[in-house]
């Protein structure tokens, strides 16, 4: 052989371990950068910049992966040799095991909490056994890598059938897809399972690619390579990008490294700005709010109806038809234009309508459903529940929600004195309510209830996921109707006010999710708000409102204190017909660790905790949040930041051994 056919030969050569793993994570990254430009996100300059960190973050991954195998190619395969003949092959299946365990133990663990706890045939305790199936979890990347290593090309070079290029060909194709199938199957609240599910893959294409005709390049181009590789790397791992460019990267499933990137740097975030005022210090030990004077009316009847999953669209006059006595109780009564939940999921929203406390000042626990599932409860929470006051003063109190989880030893309502729960139709719950209120015993009533049909799955008609689920509020609209006829044959209409809300609003592809409880942009948070009755003369109201002000209104209206600590105050001056401007701050307060605060010139700031990010819109301006002003306004953004971080701060709940959960 010549010297020209010897070089020949060494450029035509199968990659080595090491080649195909950096090969296998450059597609990888190839993929999650093709996947992020199929959802462009905005300003483009920070969409951009996700794009690039994302890709030197799984350059990093790529480098670590080629120069762990050639590791073991160099001293591990020497240790190998000890093992039984047979075993030698598999040698570096223990230490990619052991691996695997360790990170999956380390940043899945969390992500499987749900599916360990439901696991109750295994004989451990819950943290044991949740790591035991974190553990159990990170096999499926040895499996995938054994399986490579059998199809590869290395495997099947002396194969003569289709087997020598169809299989470790098919085995690499699988491999990127799963690459992309975990994005597609789960949101961005499972970040352990989605870097799970891309080191799976990559394992399985890299060992795959084990052989695949390679053209070995010279020492210069290579050191080049790698040198570009190494800088990427480095410059997306230890460089913390703009906030911006961080909640872009990480709203994208395919982007698996940048919500642990983002953690690692959020410690730098800077100090919160400590803001001043009332509502910025714990409000526990305050004196009680006295009722306004005069009663707005004597010996009030009051109904309060939550509809899961409202938008403030539901009002437009495009769905007036099928929405008729939505739009006819608008036009009767005082409606609220800018009102908020006070968190994106129905838990936590209504946990703080009836305690007048955000998620952060309640003591959550795990208690298990009437379904059979854990979830989180402030059902060990001492905070007072409006209803029971209520009850204290001598109000009828009375709960005909829809659902099992109002049952007052999950805490979310508590203090009723009649409570009904039998079927979960808004038919069957408005025939409870018309009964009832035929039924009380004279004197003041006040009745509650939840109904869920527009929660996802929709079950109306319709092409779209928008279009079937104004089906399920059209289904609410019919009972709203007979409730509202109800009402007005009640002796007691011209008493009677009627408030109709919803825990949260609903996504349909805005900002990149679906259905509710993963972000707290306006679509998720904005809800219809309407109290009507004869006694009121209709109007609309600009100024930002919460759910969270219903309790301090209710009381209001039987003329009953509102606690001290309660963090809305009461709506009340509005019914009257009066300007007001209430004092507090409007507040969203997420169980996944993202808050926002709304000010009175439209600003909001969104500051996720977990990332130690900071957005901030103009919604007069921009009220479909597509333009974050952080990171040209910097400075407005940290003062904005830095009282919301303020007023976290000042009502997070502390107790020793005691960590606010996060929950998906």
């Amino acid at each position: 052989m010549t010297r020209a056919d010897g070089a020949t030969e060494q450029r035509r050569r199968g990659a080595s371990v090491a080649e195909a793993q950096l090969l296998a994570w450059i597609a990888a990254a190839s993929i999650a950068v093709v996947a992020g430009l199929a959802s462009p996100g905005k300003p483009k300059r920070a969409f951009i910049v996700s794009l690039a960190v994302d890709a030197g973050q799984h350059a990093a991954a790529g480098l670590v992966a080629a120069a762990a195998a050639a590791a073991y190619a160099r001293w591990g395969s020497q240790l190998a040799k000890r093992l039984p003949t047979r075993a030698r092959a598999l040698g570096w299946l223990a230490p990619l095991a052991l691996a695997a365990a360790v990170l999956s133990v380390w940043l899945v663990r969390p992500d499987l909490e749900g599916v360990a706890m439901k696991a109750t045939f295994i004989p451990l305790g819950d943290a044991a056994r949740i790591t035991l199936v974190a553990a159990l979890a990170s096999l499926v990347v040895p499996g995938a890598a054994l399986v490579g290593s059998i199809t590869s090309f290395e495997a099947r070079a002396a194969s003569a059938s289709w087997l020598g290029i169809g299989a470790p060909t098919l085995g690499a194709a699988v491999g990127f897809g799963a690459i992309g199938a975990h994005a597609w199957l789960l949101d961005e609240n499972y970040p352990g399972l989605h870097l799970l599910g891309t080191i799976t893959g990559v394992s399985l294409a890299g060992a795959s690619l084990r052989g695949v005709p390679f053209i070995a390049l010279g020492r210069v181009p290579r050191v080049a390579i790698v040198g570009a590789l190494l800088g990427g790397a480095l410059a997306a791992t230890l460089l913390k990008p703009a906030d911006r460019a961080i909640v872009l990267a990480v709203r994208r499933g395919t982007a698996v490294f940048a919500p642990f990137v983002a953690r690692a740097h959020s410690s730098a975030a800077g100090a919160s700005q400590i803001a001043q005022g009332e509502w910025f210090a714990p409000r526990d030990g305050l004196p009680p709010i006295a009722p306004s004077r005069p009663p707005l009316i004597g010996s009030p009847t009051l109904i309060l109806l939550t509809v899961d999953a409202l938008r403030p669209e539901i009002l437009a006059k495009k769905h007036c038809k099928k929405l008729p006595n939505f739009c006819a109780l608008a036009k009767q009564g005082v409606t609220f234009q800018d009102a908020r939940s006070p968190a994106p999921a129905t838990t936590p929203s209504l946990t703080s309508l009836f305690t007048g406390k955000y998620y952060s000042q309640l003591y959550w626990q795990d208690m298990t459903t009437p379904g059979g599932k854990e979830r989180l409860f402030a059902h060990e929470d001492t905070s007072v529940r409006f209803p029971s006051l209520l009850t204290d003063a001598g109000v009828h109190t009375f709960n005909a929600a829809s659902y099992k989880g109002y049952e007052e030893r999950f805490g979310i309502v508590q203090g009723f004195e009649v409570a009904q729960y039998e079927g979960d139709a808004a038919s069957k719950v408005v025939q409870r309510m018309v009964k009832n209120l035929d039924e009380a015993r004279p004197g003041p009533v006040f009745m509650y209830a939840h109904v869920l049909e527009p929660h996802a799955p929709y079950e109306g008609k319709g092409k779209t996921p928008q279009q079937r689920w104004l089906g399920d509020v059209a289904t609410v609209d019919a009972s709203l109707g007979a409730l509202m006829a109800g009402i007005e044959a009640s002796p007691r209409a011209a008493t009677t006010l009627l408030i109709v809300t919803s825990d949260h609003g609903e996504a349909f592809g805005e900002h990149g999710a679906n259905f509710h409880g993963s972000t707290i942009y306006e679509e998720m948070i904005r809800v219809p708000m309407i109290i009507a009755g004869k006694s009121l003369e209709p109007r609309r109201v600009d100024v930002p409102v919460s759910v969270i002000d219903l309790g301090p209104t209710i009381l209001d209206l039987f003329g009953v204190e509102t606690p001290g600590a309660f963090m809305g105050q009461s709506l009340v001056p509005f019914l009257r017909g009066e300007e007001h401007e209430p004092t507090r701050p409007i507040v969203v307060d997420s169980s996944r660790g993202q808050t926002a605060m709304i000010f009175r010139d439209g600003y909001k700031v969104i500051y996720d905790g977990r990332l130690g990010t900071v957005e901030l819109y103009d919604l007069g301006a921009d009220p479909k949040e597509e333009n974050d002003l952080a990171p040209d306004n910097p400075g407005l953004a940290s003062e904005r930041g830095g009282a919301l971080r303020a007023f976290l701060e000042a009502h997070t709940l502390k107790r020793p051994g005691y960590e606010k959960p996060y929950r998906k």
